[in-house]
């Protein structure tokens, strides 16, 4: 038997991965859809008067029309991004998470609010001395020859003094 034309098959690993790449960017479009329902929930909340500065939002366990995933893995996803953007997050069990803004809502209204920083403003101008513009006029005084007198019982010598 001669095998001289017969050429052995070749498997490439990377050809295994194509395959779990793909499921990979589908799971990520997934998780980024998720990502921007909490985000799209923060900006809906933040615009209420009066709101919390804060929310609780429900990672669903699948999404239909798109294959299983991880909820472990997308609340890790979820988490990481939203600590990323410097939001206080929270895991709760059964999907839950507590997602916070309370420390930027005390820093916009300690740095940046436009009310605050005028009173913060006119506190400091009531402080400070008011310096005049203009220059110091002299005061004229016109005094009479009894106002130069010394009080009673004062051992002052007297001068007479005239005034041209």
């Amino acid at each position: 038997m001669s095998n001289q034309g017969a050429v052995p098959p070749k498997l490439d690993p990377q050809t295994l991965y194509a395959e779990q790449e793909k499921r990979d960017v589908l799971k990520l479009k997934t998780y980024n859809n998720i990502l921007e329902q909490v985000q799209n929930k923060i900006r809906t909340i933040s615009r209420l008067p009066n709101n919390d500065k804060s929310l609780l939002f429900q990672v669903p366990e699948f999404v239909m029309g798109v294959p299983r995933f991880s909820t472990r893995d997308c609340i890790l996803y979820l988490v990481w991004n939203l600590r990323q953007s410097k939001f206080e997050v929270e895991y709760y069990p059964t999907n839950l998470l507590f997602v916070s803004w309370r420390k930027h809502d005390i820093a916009y209204k300690e740095e940046r609010n436009p009310i605050v920083q005028t009173m913060k403003n006119a506190l400091i101008q009531a402080q400070q001395p008011v310096v005049s513009q203009e220059p110091a006029l002299k005061p004229v005084i016109k005094k009479t020859t009894q106002q130069y007198v010394p009080p009673p019982n004062t051992n002052y010598e007297v001068k007479k003094v005239t005034f041209i």
